[in-house]
């Protein structure tokens, strides 16, 4: 059992998610710490009936943890897991930044479990699309080999965090209203046909 465990981009729409389901599967620990970015640090959570004040996410915050589950976007989790690792904190990473880093496993824990035993401090997860459609591919594997999936998706705006939800509210107001709008979170607007401004 790991003794102490944190939550990072606790206060995040993931985040909450996490919160809620190690609440509901009673999740073992004798220590929890909540961290998140200077913009939610030193806000209250509350957990199993308790209330923690949040974090600050900084190097030294790992100093007592032996498990991390992160929800981050990939330039935070591009930092903070080797913060954690430095100090013998095991990271279970839901980013998109160490996904095909050859030295770590990438992992669903109803395919290929195993694969977490040979980690190097951080663990990694696909993304929601990837877990969902393996699971469904691995039995259909096993009765005969697949050896190509065309895969489209179409993924909501809040993958991106605030800022692209923002660009989404944002950028189709500008679009009605004939303005310019300078996209953060996306290269291309994510909403209605450019070409519909020569209509």
């Amino acid at each position: 059992m790991f003794k102490s465990f944190a939550i990072v981009g606790a206060t995040g729409a993931v985040g909450r998610l996490i919160r809620q389901l190690l609440e509901e599967r009673d999740f073992p620990y004798e220590k929890i710490t909540f961290l998140a970015s200077k913009r939610s640090a030193g806000t209250t959570i509350t957990f199993k009936g308790e209330d923690h004040e949040v974090k600050l996410l900084c190097p030294e915050a790992f100093d007592d943890i032996d498990l991390a589950i992160g929800s981050t976007p990939d330039d935070v989790a591009a930092e903070f897991c080797p913060w954690a690792t430095e100090r013998n904190c095991v990271v279970v990473d839901e980013s998109g930044y160490w996904r095909m880093d050859p030295k770590v496993p990438l992992v669903v824990p109803e395919i290929n479990p195993e694969a977490a035993l040979s980690h190097q401090g951080i663990i990694s997860s696909p993304n929601c699309s990837t877990t969902q459609m393996v699971l469904a591919m691995k039995p259909l594997h096993d009765a005969g080999t697949i050896r190509r999936v065309i895969v489209s998706t179409y993924q909501a705006t809040s993958g991106a965090g605030v800022q692209g939800q923002a660009d989404l509210l944002d950028g189709s107001q500008a679009f009605l209203e004939k303005k310019d709008y300078e996209y953060q979170a996306f290269a291309h607007p994510i909403q209605f046909d450019p070409t519909d401004w020569l209509a």
